[in-house]
């Protein structure tokens, strides 16, 4: 099928959207998912990725979302977190400090060793 959401149009994506929404259905049920998509260069994984993001967000409980890239020659440590972390720094330095204080876990401040944009972050 042809499905369309603003400029993105995605054709024979049927069954993986229907995976995308149960994965999305999880979440709102209070369970920890983590989706993979992959795939070849050049075969519409941003797209897909964007027409998801675009529907989950446009849903009664729109969820934060992070976006990070990775690249394999890419020296950065944990460069596939990278993005990702620094992304939810700018969410949590953007929200009163009692709020993401109620968030973190115990030892959060451990992670800053590792990413330095939480060490930005004056709650954790």
């Amino acid at each position: 099928g042809v499905m369309r959401a603003g400029d993105i149009t995605l054709v024979g994506r049927d069954e993986e959207l229907s995976v995308a929404r149960g994965a999305f259905a999880a979440v709102e049920a209070g369970r920890g998912v983590i989706l993979l998509v992959e795939g070849e260069s050049g075969v519409g994984k941003s797209a897909f990725v964007r027409r998801f993001v675009r529907e989950m967000t446009a849903s009664a409980t729109p969820p934060l979302v992070l976006f990070g890239r990775c690249y394999e020659r890419e020296a950065v440590p944990f460069k596939a977190w990278s993005g990702v972390v620094g992304e939810l720094a700018q969410h949590l330095r953007e929200r009163p400090d009692g709020e993401v204080e109620a968030l973190l876990p115990e030892g959060t401040g451990l992670l800053t060793r590792v990413f330095d944009e939480l060490a930005r972050v004056p709650a954790v």
